[in-house]
Order: structure tokens, then sequence, then C-alpha cells
């Protein structure tokens, strides 16, 4: 059984959800109160609360990143056969967006400290037919995004961001998810903020906020109605229905207004693993997380990488032994059955991807992480190492 797959119930689980009774209350109250339909008071107060805390124009509540990432790329817009880099190593949600939207998806390889895209490596996969540059931020770190930034404006491209693991971060003191075209965020139930499900889309650009407005409307102009600037509202393009429940959109902001708190939270618990695994890391066992100069993460996710993949899982088997989950994450998507038939992918294409995704083992990290559990599993980890030795 590869790590991670097990049906069993950890003592100390890779993720808590960061939950508190302000939350029960203010979702109790969503409920007696009956408006929980889309793009209701809710979602327009979590809308105005992100555009102060990014900076962005326009913020859109979603029912997933995912379809954030699909409005993102009807936005943009897509036209048949453009071409989107993106790392393969990453959700598959991107890829999907852009195909869904009429695109073609190049893949890239990623940067080995940080995981993200590699931008050299994207400069070398432009081609005339290049619409735009989608990075992720992994684990919520940023890396490489004004080398990105500079390449996308060089080719006339768009930079895109996909920041499902970045709220509550920062590049140069700016807000990840704001520093492309576009951003799209998660509150899915493993995120730093969650809803189970849900997402945003941001942007600064007047014409993607125009588009998207609508599209997100069944491609009507229903938002222009609501704001008393139409007498009625008409069917104006293709559409689809890209409109949070304020239900989840009440949870989400209950979360938000202690956003920073949930980070530093978060950061305590990154930077206690970083200083523990510090001598694995001198005696080549592991490699930790790599934060770039410039970089403030959103400490979404801590991992190590392990030497080998047989190491990663013999390691993942002896935690999960002790109660602790640990996982692997993303299978690079050039790997996929349906890449390798759509798009001609093969193995070794991408041996940075290749490799990371073989070795990576993410640990339990939540806000609720206690000093104890924490220490479990960092003695847990360096026993493991010590039986190795």
């Amino acid at each position: 059984m590869a790590p991670g797959t097990h049906p069993v119930t950890h003592a100390i689980p890779l993720h808590r959800t960061p939950f508190e009774d302000a939350d029960s209350d203010l979702v109790g109250k969503a409920l007696k109160s009956g408006l929980l339909v889309g793009d209701g008071a809710a979602s327009h107060v979590l809308a105005a609360a992100a555009r102060r805390t990014l900076g962005c124009s326009h913020a859109f509540t979603t029912p997933s990143c995912t379809h954030a990432l699909e409005l993102m790329m009807r936005a943009l817009p897509l036209e048949p056969g453009d071409e989107v880099i993106c790392p393969s190593f990453t959700f598959v949600s991107a890829a999907n967006a852009v195909m869904l939207a009429g695109g073609r998806v190049v893949f890239a390889e990623v940067e080995p400290d940080t995981l993200n895209l590699d931008p050299t490596d994207a400069a070398s996969r432009i081609t005339g037919r290049t619409r735009a540059l989608i990075t992720g931020h992994y684990a919520g770190v940023a890396f490489g995004l004004e080398e990105l930034e500079r390449l996308a404006e060089a080719h006339g491209c768009a930079f895109l961001e996909d920041a499902a693991h970045a709220l509550g971060g920062r590049f140069n003191d700016q807000p990840l998810g704001t520093l492309g075209a576009a951003g799209a965020f998660s509150f899915h139930g493993t995120k730093n903020v969650v809803s189970g499900e849900g997402g945003m889309f941001v942007t600064s650009d007047p014409e993607m906020a125009d588009r998207a407005e609508i599209i997100r409307e069944k491609g009507t102009d229903r938002s222009r109605f609501t704001r008393d600037e139409i007498d009625r509202y008409t069917w104006q393009e293709i559409g689809s229905s890209y409109l949070m429940s304020d239900l989840l959109a009440t949870l989400v902001l209950s979360q938000w207004q202690r956003l920073e708190a949930i980070t530093a939270a978060r950061r305590a618990r990154f930077e206690t693993y970083q200083s523990a695994f510090e001598p694995l890391a001198a005696a080549g066992a592991v490699t930790r997380p790599t934060v770039p100069a410039g970089c403030e993460p959103a400490y979404h996710i801590y991992y190590v990488l392990a030497e080998t993949v047989g190491a990663r899982n013999e390691l993942a088997s002896f935690l999960r032994q002790r109660g602790i989950e640990a996982s692997s994450h993303y299978v690079p998507l050039h790997l996929s059955p349906f890449a390798q038939r759509a798009l001609h992918t093969r193995p070794g294409m991408f041996p940075v991807t290749e490799s990371v995704a073989d070795r990576l083992l993410r640990l339990p990290l939540y806000p609720f992480l206690s000093r104890d559990d924490q220490q479990s599993v960092v003695d847990a980890v360096f026993a493991f190492f010590g039986r190795r030795a």
C-alpha cells in the first residue's frame, strides 16, 4: 500500500481543521437566517475582506479552487490551441482548467529546492502559441516570481498563480496570488483556511474581472442587476455556476478574521521541524524545505525529501506503525495515463520532478498540533534513521 492511502485513524493526523467555537456560532446564525444561496451577503463581505487583505481589485468566491482555476482560464481567455506552461508536479486542477477552456498544457520542470516552476526550463518551452505561464507555490513557498513575470512580459504572455497552498504567504511583502494577472485560492478541507470545499478567484485586471463576473453567473449580467446598474439581467455568453454558498462563505469569513494567527501558529510548528531536523539534513539523511530570500511562506506543508523512494516508503510505514500519519504527494502529471495518451508525455521527461515526487514525505502540520505530539513526530523520525544507521 502506498504511503498515505491506508484507512487508519491516526493518533497524530496529517491535517486537522482549525475550527473554533466562533465558527460554529456564525454558521449556526447563517443556518437560522435561511439565506444560504450563492453570492449572498456573506460572500460579498468575504470578497471585500479578501480585497483588503490581498490588495487586489476584484475577488470572486467559488465552490472550489478547481472552479477558480477554470474561471481564470475562461476569463483570460484561452483560444483553442493556446498553450499554457505549468509544472508537472502539481495538482491536476490547473491542467484540467487549461484543457476545459480549449487550451493545451505544456509541462515544465520544477526547481529542486522549492519544487516550484523552474523559470529556465519554462523559458525553453515557450512557443508562438504560448498564452500563459502558471506557477504553484508549493507548500506555501514562492520561487522565481520576478523571473517568471519578466519572462511572461517579454513574450506577451499572462503570468498566473495557482495559489491553492499560498493564502497568507508573501513575496517581497506582496501577498501571494496577487503578483500575476490573476490568482486562485483554495479553502479545501486540508488547507490553512477551510470550508470543506471552496475557493476564490482574484485579479486586478478589469477585463478579466468583467468576463469572470459574467461567466460565473451562468453567463448573465446578473451581478450588474443586483447592483442596480440595469433593470433586468440577460444571457450574455456561455457561462456556468461558479458561486460559493453563503453558508461556506460564512465559515471562511470566520477563519479569515484570524488568518494572521493561523499563519503564525503554522509558522511556529514549521520552524520547530526545520530546527529539529537540521542534524539529519547535515548528515544527508533528509533534505528540508528551502525558503528563498524575500519569501514569507504560508506554511501550508512541511515535508522532507528522503534519499530514495525506498527510504521514503520505509519512513512512512515506520511512522504509521506509531500512529503518525505521513503522506507522499503528487504523482507527476506527465506520468499519468491521460497525459501520456493526450499529450504524448513519457517517463524520464522531467527527472527532477520524478525524483522529488518519489522521495517526498509530508509530516503533520496544523495550528493545533501540540508540542508533545510534534515532539513525538520528531522523535519517531530520528528513531527511524537511528535504526538505519
